[in-house]
């Protein structure tokens, strides 16, 4: 663990977690809108969304302890300063996802919580 090998590990994760993260975002603007401020569900709720959210959780869970130990095991240098550069950008990815399992995405749910009546009154005007 003493070499610098070690680290492809938490940058391939990082990247794979961030690739699986804009996926799933995309999925979820395109269902929504582009988050206008309205939160209103525009189309129907994809089951998609809550497989990529496990997977992302998996994937995340690999790249901290991967870049927890990759730090904690290797001596002072770029290696451990880079996995301690993807540990910051885990601590702001994993706001996003206690948003996500915390249900606090009003726009992301199988029943919306809130209605849309000003884009209901929009479209039937049109």
């Amino acid at each position: 663990m003493r070499h610098g090998r070690w680290i492809a590990v938490p940058i391939v994760s990082t990247v794979v977690l961030l690739v699986l993260l804009a996926l799933r975002i995309r999925i979820v603007i395109q269902r929504t809108g582009h988050w206008s401020g309205e939160t209103c569900v525009i189309g129907p709720y994809n089951p998609a969304e809550r497989t990529y959210l496990y997977v992302i959780t998996a994937v995340f869970v690999l790249t901290v302890v991967s870049a927890v130990v990759v730090a904690v095991r290797t001596g002072p240098g770029a290696v451990r300063w880079t996995a301690i550069a993807l540990l910051a950008l885990c601590a702001v990815i994993g706001l996003y996802l206690l948003t996500v399992w915390g249900g606090l995405e009003s726009n992301n749910k199988p029943i919306p919580e809130e209605p849309c009546p000003t884009l209901k009154e929009r479209h039937a005007n049109e």
